[in-house]
């Protein structure tokens, strides 16, 4: 919820009452006044007899806003698009489809935005703004991040732009769709709704062309930018019985970092001694023992196979290789220093 603006559907959880907007932090931008709007729903919603003080609400505010959304499992792991994906984005941010412009007019994706927020920098689909739908109410303009996790509600007993409604109510996997309401079943029928009619002339025509411009928006909808890029959080394991096996992943993996889009970790066992190792980029590995030079990527294998080792890669999320590879409560001392002298790794009160 970090970095994009007032809260809930309708974008009525705000802090615009505190300061005039302005990003990243300020009135209707301020996230953790937004949160706080939400302290009510603990009686109302949830049945507790009271809501939660200001520091317990404070507190609330300052873990959520932590949270960040993981990667996109739908995408590919090297962070490309399909050609349907492909075409899909093309027209998603260069035609015109409603009175507003192209669907990117409202859905702002900038993953650099506010770079000021560090981690929780960019726009996932919203800036955080409302929008005028010709309807009654001012929604917020909603992020796409999790498109995929609403795939599985079926049947519509309506239409979409010139689709039907749908009759078919088979086993569902989900109990909510699309839309702020969950009505909608799929996103080809969500993308309907900007099919061309009388109310929205600049429209998508009802043509083969129109039908698969709608349905590589799908496809792209679904494997949508997140503030975590796909390779984060996948691993492989290296022992001296699977190098040419494990091989293409470990240098799939040193290929994202290099692209700025994780920081790789290597942890577990060589030469029966645990260690850990944190890459520098260039080829190199830094190790959890300070005397040590850095290695390369090559030798680090090498030694694996030759000696019986295992070693586990991870592409950790940008910025916490440091702490997961080689320094675990960032004292300044490492690991493998630590454990030499025998002082806890984890404790940043206790090193040599």
């Amino acid at each position: 919820m970090a970095n994009h603006g007032p809260m809930h559907w309708r974008g009525d959880r705000t802090g615009a009452y505190t300061a005039p907007s302005a990003q990243p932090n300020q009135g209707a931008f301020n996230e953790v006044e937004a949160f706080k709007q939400f302290n009510p729903a603990f009686v109302d919603l949830l049945g507790r007899p009271t809501q939660l003080t200001s520091a317990e609400m404070q507190q609330f505010s300052n873990f959520i806003l932590q949270v960040t959304y993981p990667p996109n499992p739908v995408r590919h792991l090297d962070n490309s698009l399909t050609p349907a994906q492909r075409a899909g984005r093309d027209f998603f941010f260069n035609t015109t489809s409603f009175f507003h412009g192209p669907c990117g007019a409202c859905h702002r994706l900038d993953p650099n935005a506010n770079p000021g927020e560090g981690p929780f920098k960019g726009f996932f689909g919203t800036d955080g703004r409302s929008s005028f739908d010709a309807e009654p109410l001012f929604p917020k303009v909603p992020h796409l991040r999790n498109m995929y996790q609403k795939v599985g509600m079926f049947g519509a007993g309506f239409t979409s732009g010139l689709q039907p409604p749908d009759p078919f109510l088979g086993e569902q996997v989900r109990g909510f769709g699309f839309n702020s309401d969950g009505a909608i079943p799929d996103m080809f029928r969500f993308n309907s709704g900007f099919d061309v009619i009388p109310e929205n002339p600049v429209g998508i025509p009802n043509s083969p062309e129109g039908i698969a411009a709608k349905r590589n928006m799908e496809q792209y909808m679904l494997a949508f930018e997140s503030n975590m890029a796909p390779i984060v959080g996948q691993q492989v394991t290296h022992t001296a019985s699977n190098t040419f096996g494990v091989l293409p992943r470990i240098q799939l993996l040193r290929a994202r970092a290099e692209a700025g889009e994780c920081d790789l970790v290597a942890k577990g066992q060589v030469a029966q001694l645990e260690v850990g190792f944190v890459y520098q980029g260039a080829g190199q590995f830094k190790g959890d023992r300070a005397v040590l030079p850095s290695i390369s990527g090559e030798a680090l294998q090498l030694l694996v196979s030759a000696g019986g080792g295992v070693l586990t890669y991870t592409c950790t999320p940008p910025g916490s290789g440091q702490r997961i590879g080689i320094d675990r409560d960032l004292d300044g001392f490492l690991d493998g220093d630590e454990r030499k002298f025998g002082t806890n790794p984890a404790d940043p009160d206790s090193h040599p």
